[in-house]
């Protein structure tokens, strides 16, 4: 399925980590450049980095 995916925040930080997630689990982008477009908006702390390796750990293929 493709289409268009709006996500929003008011500082930008959830709209880029999801932004970043979807990319890397859901359309399988290269996790480098996902990372450096997330970095470009904003470097996440520690309880956001927490929850990007938690998600991803979840959908990680077996």
């Amino acid at each position: 399925m493709s289409g268009i995916t709006l996500t929003h925040c008011k500082l930008n930080w959830r709209g880029a980590v999801f932004t970043y997630l979807y990319r890397v689990i859901r359309l399988h982008h290269d996790e480098a450049e996902a990372r450096k477009d997330l970095e470009a908006i904003w470097q996440p702390n520690e309880t956001w980095q927490y929850f990007m390796e938690r998600v991803q750990q979840h959908y990680k293929p077996l």
